[in-house]
């Protein structure tokens, strides 16, 4: 039932509403949700509820990203002002500030003791989460390093310079250049068997890459304005991306086609999506965080959501 309503595009809908600007960037993982935003804060919801718990102040920019960790102890953001805040998520409140980016913090991710950023100011950098040192710093991109993706011991970084990079995370060594998106990225997801990219342009289209390689085995059309985000579901080789066009797309990477096809998912641009067996959660310009519920009722099913 809950695979038929994917293909039918079958869902319920529910919204998170509180922000004050756009938001960014979200999180969810069955007990709480986690949202970024333009309005400078950090808001903790229910998962099941949708209502607020906490809201997190400190950033003086625009919240552009963040990751926690499965326990849902350790959270870190990312703002335009330049810094990264690793919070206590538990208690609301700053453990340490991470600060060395020259411009707008755009991804972090984070596995274990590692954390990765990335940022307008064309570098991504490695740090120490406990100490909060800089470990290393990566150069080669010619312009803002938009996204990263981290699956040790690779990681992927997406660039408005066209390109997408994939780097030994140990060595920082640069090992491979993926090229063919004609205009800049957005986006970029690594595959947990370090196998296959995805990526996401302002050339309207997702490529998919085979990370061995470098080659694009396959070209995704159909969005038509830049693609934001990207979520994988790896076990249904589903893949979900938003778009500037307002809508949010399910595609069976297999097949190269759209199983899903949400239009007008948002009154203005999808920031971010996530994606699991029965949901996918999006954020956008419009203030909201909006849950599109698939299982058509079907009784609960484990939260697992993909960074």
């Amino acid at each position: 039932m809950v695979e038929r309503s994917w293909h039918r595009g079958e869902f319920s809908t529910r919204a998170a509403v509180g922000h004050l600007d756009s938001v960014y960037c979200v999180q969810h993982d069955g007990t709480r949700l986690v949202s970024g935003s333009r309005d400078r804060t950090v808001r903790v919801w229910d998962a099941r509820t949708l209502r607020p718990v906490r809201t997190l102040r400190g950033h003086e920019g625009s919240v552009l990203c963040l990751q926690y960790d499965p326990a849902g102890t350790t959270l870190v953001t990312g703002s335009s002002d330049a810094t990264m805040a690793v919070w206590d998520l538990q208690e609301g409140t700053v453990k340490r500030w991470l600060r060395a980016h020259a411009s707008p913090v755009l991804d972090v991710r984070f596995e274990g003791g590692v954390v990765a950023s990335c940022s307008k100011d064309c570098t991504i950098r490695i740090w120490g989460l406990e100490g909060g040192e800089v470990r290393a710093v990566m150069e080669g991109h010619n312009a803002a390093v938009n996204a990263i993706s981290l699956t040790t011991p690779h990681l992927a970084s997406a660039s408005g310079d066209c390109t997408i990079k994939l780097w030994d995370l140990a060595t920082t060594r640069l090992l491979r250049d993926f090229t063919g998106h004609t205009r800049g990225l957005a986006c970029v997801h690594l595959t947990p068997d370090g196998r296959t990219l995805v990526s996401g342009s302002n050339d309207r289209t997702i490529r998919v890459w085979d990370a061995r390689s470098g080659d694009c085995v396959r070209t995704l059309t159909g969005h038509s304005d830049l693609v934001r985000t990207l979520a994988m579901d790896h076990a249904r080789g589903r893949c979900v991306s938003g778009s500037y066009d307002q809508s949010i797309k399910v595609w069976d990477l297999g097949s190269g086609k759209v199983m899903s096809d949400v239009r007008d998912a948002h009154a203005s641009w999808v920031f971010h999506v996530q994606v699991d067996a029965t949901k996918v959660v999006s954020a956008s310009q419009d203030r909201r965080v909006a849950v599109w519920d698939f299982s058509g009722g079907v009784g609960e099913v484990a939260y697992k959501f993909v960074l």
